[in-house]
């Protein structure tokens, strides 16, 4: 009835006052009202947005949006929020309105959509059919929401770090509006790591509390994890889902070359009748990380040695010119076992012969280096990072053209033999051997 009273002009300004504010929340809804408002064709961010519908800005806008502070939950959001603000709801004085911290007036579930997730705090069960309608508080970001005091008829709703046993033990529903904000400012949050633990909350599904002695008084201790659980009605296999699921898994931190664009040139030019343009741009390889990388970087960072039993070393015969995949324990052989004696590494020399044996087994290398004491772990650890570090320049150079295959003599691992695959056409195996992720 509104909108038929007002003239064609009016009714026009009023849709696309709508369309502007329903646009704009939605933008600032997808980043939880926070951060910085910067849509992807502006070159810096906004600090406000004025919706004038069909009018031309001049003035004050119908509908403005700005950054402003929440009372209380300000600090449980971390920053300044988004709010849409009439003229009329300015305050008298420009300072008074600067420096006020706005009430937030919503239900604990559009909390949990915007900021969650969240815990709910009640005294009954949670099979209950009555237990979200009677919360005695609602836990999020750290702190609990609670019911505090009444200004009039309107109760009002505080968020704290801390659980007070002397505040109202008034219900209220998760769906329930309520307003949150008091004069009461908020605690920091404490240092102490009691603390610190007992109020951080992990995982997505609501839990109820323990009641305590009293009957409104819930134990707040501490809040467990909640457990991960098993679905036991599934009907599948972990061992063999994970077997056919194999030919899809990657390694993780290897990634493939791409081709990125890094400059673009254009020209135009005028001659009546005609008009040309033309253009050009130019592209650079950037190089992947391979598996080997990523092999080598693991070594560095935990140095397990379960690396050895990875099926990717390769060996060469230079007489017969026959290569085969082998575990990279299986490099270590001979040649290379000189070299390690020629490292003057201490406690190697106790501790060779059984290495030898281990490394040269078909399978049980892991295990027997698990069972060294912690000197002879850090012998083997130093001997096989300095092996490693010999191999690690073995294969294709970063150009990739050429192959280099190590051949270890007498104590001496610094020469290899090369191989230009696109040259010799005898040796096009080597390009399936290519580094990749």
């Amino acid at each position: 009835m509104f909108l038929q009273t007002l003239t064609f002009g009016g009714r026009l300004h009023i849709c696309s006052l709508a369309a502007q504010l329903l646009a704009t929340g939605l933008l600032l809804y997808s980043q939880a009202h926070t951060g910085q408002l910067q849509p992807f064709f502006l070159t810096a961010p906004l600090t406000g947005v004025s919706l004038y519908g069909i009018l031309v800005p001049d003035g004050e806008a119908p509908i403005v949006v700005e950054r402003r502070q929440l009372a209380c939950l300000g600090d449980m959001v971390g920053d300044s929020v988004f709010v849409f603000r009439s003229p009329r709801t300015r305050p008298a004085t420009p300072n008074q309105h600067a420096a006020e911290r706005l009430y937030l007036h919503g239900s604990c579930s559009q909390l949990v959509d915007l900021w969650g997730p969240g815990c709910s705090v009640s005294n009954m069960k949670a099979t209950s059919r009555f237990y979200w309608s009677n919360l005695l508080a609602f836990y999020i970001r750290g702190g609990f929401i609670r019911p505090d005091t009444k200004v009039g008829k309107q109760q009002l709703f505080h968020w704290s770090l801390r659980w007070d046993d002397t505040a109202s033990v008034q219900t209220f529903s998760y769906w329930e509006d309520i307003l949150i904000g008091t004069l009461t400012e908020c605690h920091p949050v404490s240092t102490d790591e009691g603390l610190s633990e007992e109020t951080t909350l992990t995982g997505v599904n609501p839990l109820r509390f323990i009641p305590a002695a009293s009957a409104f008084k819930p134990e707040i201790c501490h809040i467990p994890r909640p457990p991960v659980v098993a679905n036991g009605a599934c009907p599948l296999i972990i061992a063999d889902s994970r077997r056919e699921s194999e030919p899809f898994l990657s390694s993780l931190g290897t990634s493939p070359d791409w081709w990125s664009m890094t400059e673009i040139q254009g020209m135009a030019a005028v001659t009546p009748p005609y008009f040309m343009v033309q253009g050009a741009f130019s592209m650079t390889k950037q190089s992947g990380i391979s598996l080997k990388h990523v092999l080598l970087d693991r070594w560095v960072g935990d140095e397990t040695f379960p690396l050895f039993d990875e099926p990717w070393g390769l060996q060469v015969s230079l007489c017969a010119g026959v290569a085969r995949r082998v575990p990279v324990r299986a490099l270590i052989e001979e040649p290379l076992i000189a070299f390690a004696d020629s490292l003057n590494i201490p406690g190697w020399t106790s501790l060779r012969q059984r290495a030898i044996a281990a490394l040269c087994a078909e399978a049980g290398f892991s295990a027997w280096a698990a069972e060294l004491n912690l000197i002879e772990r850090r012998c083997m650890r130093t001997v096989l990072g300095r092996l490693l570090h010999v191999l690690k320049d073995t294969g294709f150079d970063p150009s990739g053209k050429y192959f280099s295959i190590l051949w270890p003599h007498g104590g001496e691992a610094r020469f290899c033999v090369r191989i230009r695959p696109e040259k010799d056409k005898e040796q096009l195996w080597c390009s399936i051997l290519q580094d990749s992720e």
